[in-house]
C-alpha cells in the first residue's frame, strides 16, 4: 500500500542551502543525533521556531522490565494451550490479566511520580 500523498501546503518544495564549516557541520551533526532527528528536521526546527523539542523517553527500569517479560512469557504460555486444546483455562488468564494491570499500574504511578518530583 503506497503512502498517503501530502497536500499542497504540507510538500517540501523549496530548497534552502547554507555552507558550514566542519566544526559546525559536526556540532550540527551531534545535537540532531541527541534529538533522535535528522539532521534536515533539527536544523528546520531551529531555523522556524528558534528551538527543539526534544522528546525524552522514559526507559524501564530492570525489575519492571523483567516482570512484564516474565508475565509475557505466561501469556505466550496461555496462548499455545488455548491453540493446542481449544479451551481457553480461565483462571489462569485472569491471574496473567491481574499481574499485568499491576505491573502497568506500578510503571504509572511510579511515572506520575518521578514527573511531580521534577516539576518543584
Amino acid at each position: 500500500m503506497a503512502r498517503p500523498k501530502k497536500s499542497k501546503e504540507e510538500r517540501l518544495t523549496k530548497l534552502f542551502a547554507i555552507r558550514l564549516t566542519s566544526t559546525d557541520y559536526a556540532k550540527l551533526s551531534h545535537a540532531s543525533e541527541d534529538a533522535g532527528m535528522t539532521i534536515t528536521d533539527y536544523a528546520r526546527q531551529q531555523i522556524l521556531n528558534g528551538k527543539v523539542v526534544i522528546h525524552k523517553y522514559r526507559t524501564l527500569d530492570y525489575d519492571t522490565f523483567n516482570e512484564l517479560r516474565r508475565i509475557g512469557v505466561n501469556l505466550n504460555q496461555l496462548t499455545r494451550a488455548v491453540n493446542q486444546s481449544g479451551n481457553i483455562p480461565d483462571t489462569r488468564l485472569s491471574n496473567v490479566c491481574l499481574q499485568l494491570e499491576d505491573a502497568l499500574s506500578k510503571t504509572i504511578n511510579d511515572s506520575d511520580n518521578n514527573q511531580k518530583r521534577n516539576e518543584f
